[in-house]
């Protein structure tokens, strides 16, 4: 069996219903009986995942707590997670085909659909036996290329400096991977970007008419409607984005055990394996990835100012890569 793949207890995986959208996202077809800003909207009746606005039971909070961080508050078990976002919403995840979303009264609706598009999801898709990795990812002539970092390290600033290039992309900050054929693949997420503002500056673009991300942050939503990709790619090299100061720019292979150490430490929501008992078979996942895909860490200046060398420097890597060099 494939290591992407593993079937789901108690799931039926399509199923007919008459919702208000439909939509599109991470391979996924998605039923919501509310409108979700930015997804790409679906010709499909048949749903692989429900969404609904609701009010989760008490109950489930008898999984076992796990705390992220202040405010932020999740219980798990194999099929079930609750994730608990304070002043946002209460996410209920369940058997890789449903998210019930509870949100707080006032809450920010922006930022309600930030955390279900990134966490909430990134629960799901470990549901389904999918890989999300904390990146953002576009397409090439020889494959996906993703970059990976921790928040703030430029993942999405890379993605852009390429959408401007005329590069399409795939996602921006999760990327699903899962098989096809046993060759990893990534899969479409939705079309936009998100960046600070003074990022923006940096890659040339102008933030007038762009909408705020929330409210919380001076972020933005970029779209890329125009250069989205709508069908998967097959995942061919991996930059793992590492700012640090007074630094040259330079590009170092990973290999062995250094490619699974950086996997793990960038999966998407690793903090949620534990609890729903997916630590074996991620190990898994991230070594089918380590053995097909090329992986670089990148040093790079802290200063955004050099980003458009920055990425000179990585497409002159994967261009060489592409023409076997």
């Amino acid at each position: 069996m494939s290591p992407f793949f593993y079937p789901i207890k108690y799931v039926f995986i399509s199923k007919t219903i008459m919702p208000h959208f439909m939509y599109r996202a991470f391979g996924l077809t998605i039923a919501s009986d509310f409108h979700c800003q930015g997804l790409p909207s679906s010709s499909e009746t048949m749903s692989d995942v429900t969404l609904e606005v609701g009010t989760i039971p008490d109950f489930y909070l008898g999984f076992k707590n796990y705390t992220v961080a202040p405010g932020i508050v999740f219980h798990a078990s194999p099929e079930m997670l609750l994730l608990c976002i304070d002043k946002v919403a209460r996410y209920f995840v369940s058997n890789g085909n449903k998210i019930i979303v509870e949100p707080n009264h006032n809450a920010d609706a922006d930022l309600v659909c930030l955390y279900l598009y990134g966490s909430a999801f990134g629960a799901l898709l470990f549901q389904r036996g999918v890989l999300p990795l904390h990146g953002s990812s576009i397409v090439t002539p020889k494959g996906a290329v993703l970059f990976v970092g921790h928040s703030g390290f430029g993942k999405s600033t890379m993605a852009g400096v390429f959408h401007k290039r005329g590069y399409q992309i795939l996602s921006d900050d999760v990327s699903a991977v899962t098989s096809i054929d046993d060759i990893p693949h990534i899969f479409p997420s939705y079309p936009r970007i998100l960046l600070w503002e003074d990022s923006i500056a940096h890659i040339g673009m102008d933030s007038t008419g762009l909408k705020q991300a929330h409210a919380r942050e001076n972020k933005f939503q970029v779209p890329v409607s125009n250069s989205f990709a709508e069908e998967p790619s097959s995942l061919h090299a991996i930059y793992v984005i590492n700012p640090l100061a007074d630094v040259a720019i330079e590009i170092t292979p990973l290999d062995g055990f250094a490619k699974i150490h950086s996997l793990t430490e960038h999966t998407y929501r690793g903090q949620f394996l534990e609890g729903m008992k997916l630590t074996s078979r991620h190990f898994s996942q991230i070594s089918a990835v380590a053995a097909h895909a090329h992986m670089f860490r990148v040093d790079r200046p802290i200063d955004a100012v050099r980003i458009e060398e920055v990425a000179d420097c990585i497409e002159n890597n994967f261009t060489n890569l592409i023409n076997g060099d």
